[in-house]
């Protein structure tokens, strides 16, 4: 379960003007193999479902965080070993997961629909803005991501002894 200084946390995010997107990565900060210039530049373009409306911020956030915290799929030559088979099943498994959930949460992916609108065209984030549904919506999108991450992180720690997140 997200904790209350989790939520505090991101909406301090939020507040200082990072995107869902860098707002998740930065929250995991700590355990990413990444600076925090690099996770912001990498998460930048993730906003708004891509600038289209398309998949939550949010949750393209989580799924680079559990690309970077799950077992690495190793460059291999274009023969696939067991070892890579493996990595790429234990990522799509979470991925699943991770997609699965936020769907029940928040009833739906991409940032249109839970938005209402694509705010990426006409006037729209102007009437998103005015309608706090950036304030309403954006925050739970995002305690919904950490905490599916939390969970599947902490489930694979426990089946893979010696990895910390």
């Amino acid at each position: 379960m997200i904790t209350e200084h989790e939520k505090h946390q991101l909406n301090a995010l939020l507040a200082a003007g990072y995107n869902c997107s860098q707002s998740v990565m930065l929250h995991f900060l700590d355990s990413l193999p990444l600076s925090k210039e690099q996770v912001l530049r990498v998460a930048q373009p993730f906003e708004m479902g891509l600038h289209q409306g398309s998949m939550c911020g949010a949750l393209s956030g989580g799924m680079m965080v559990l690309s970077l915290l799950l077992p690495a799929i190793p460059v291999c030559s274009t023969a696939e070993s067991d070892q890579q088979n493996d990595a790429r099943a234990t990522l799509y498994e979470a991925m699943d997961t991770l997609a699965s959930r936020f769907q029940q949460t928040m009833r739906a992916c991409a940032c249109e629909q839970l938005l209402g609108m694509n705010v990426n065209e006409g006037n729209n984030f102007q009437h998103a803005a005015e309608q706090g549904l950036f304030e309403s919506v954006c925050p739970r999108a995002l305690y919904a991501v950490v905490d599916i991450c939390n969970d599947i992180l902490q489930h694979k720690q426990n089946a893979l002894p010696g990895k910390t997140y």
